[in-house]
């Protein structure tokens, strides 16, 4: 991952200049991710967290670029069997870039499993023209869709290498894999399950306060996490009938509170996710 990110840090930086950005808040973040988080419960215990991660479509066009060995219009399969391995292993290196807590202490996560990647098509791209208000599996307002900033941003990176923006781009239909629709974005998910070292019983999880929360945070801001405006936060199937996933507030540091009010002043997101985490509860409502 670090090797890639870096190479979309470059990208990003030479963007911030050419559009005039006069201060170092605006140049960040560089890579924004849609997170979609369940919780994982086995036989009434919290066994871990599955992700599902989806990349803006800068970072999408960078990482994929060149890897269509077959020359099908399509990245898929073992095209992407080396990208995985280089985000999973770097992964490691950030601790998978999420903090865990279970009645205020630290809770820790074993490697990785069940992991994979693969390119999408989404109604809409995760990136600083998305607004969306804060997402649970209880409620999911529509997603604002900002224009301009984030399209212009990406096809002008676009434009250096001579290629079309994601949006653009299309794939040849196979009797496998049609093409995908015409109004969709190409993205790059990447899915994994982290398991937690220590199960923790449902009969525990009574309180978003002194339960277990979790949060997806880049404590330098370079990546921006935040749940999709549709299945951001919840919990998967085969969990207890009263376990719920929530949104809960937490503490920013000044740097994310300038970040935000930065981010708000150019007309961007109406950014939530270094403000809040996600309390996994088994009660009553």
């Amino acid at each position: 991952m670090s090797r890639t990110f870096r190479a979309v840090k470059g990208l990003a930086a030479a963007g911030a200049l050419a559009a005039g950005a006069t201060t170092s808040a605006i140049a960040h973040p560089h890579v924004w991710v849609g997170t979609q988080s369940k919780a994982i419960f086995e036989n009434g215990t919290l066994t871990g967290l599955r992700y599902t991660w989806l990349f803006d479509e800068m970072y999408t066009a960078s990482a994929i670029d060149g890897l269509d060995k077959n020359n099908d219009g399509k990245v898929d399969g073992p095209e992407l069997e080396e990208l995985t391995k280089i985000n999973i292993e770097g992964l490691k290196e950030f601790e998978y870039f999420t903090t865990a807590t279970m009645a205020g202490a630290p809770v820790l996560f074993g490697d990785p499993k069940d992991y994979s990647m693969e390119v999408i098509g989404v109604d809409t791209a995760p990136g600083p023209q998305l607004a969306a208000g804060p997402t649970s599996s209880e409620s999911a307002p529509a997603p604002v869709q900002r224009p301009g900033l984030w399209s212009r941003f990406s096809g002008w990176v676009s434009g250096l290498f001579g290629r079309k923006p994601a949006t653009q781009q299309s794939a040849t239909p196979s009797q496998d894999q049609p093409a995908p629709v015409a109004d969709k974005t190409l993205v790059l998910a990447l899915h994994m399950t982290l398991p937690l070292k220590a199960p923790i019983p449902a009969t525990q999880l009574g309180s978003e306060v002194k339960g277990f929360q979790f949060s997806l945070n880049d404590g330098q801001m370079y990546i921006w996490f935040e749940p999709t405006p549709k299945d951001g936060i919840g919990v998967a199937a085969g969990a207890p009938a009263n376990c719920r996933a929530l949104l809960v507030d937490q503490e920013m540091d000044e740097q994310q509170k300038k970040l935000q009010e930065a981010f708000g002043r150019v007309g961007s997101a109406a950014i939530g996710s270094p403000g809040k985490a996600v309390g996994i509860v088994c009660g009553k409502p």
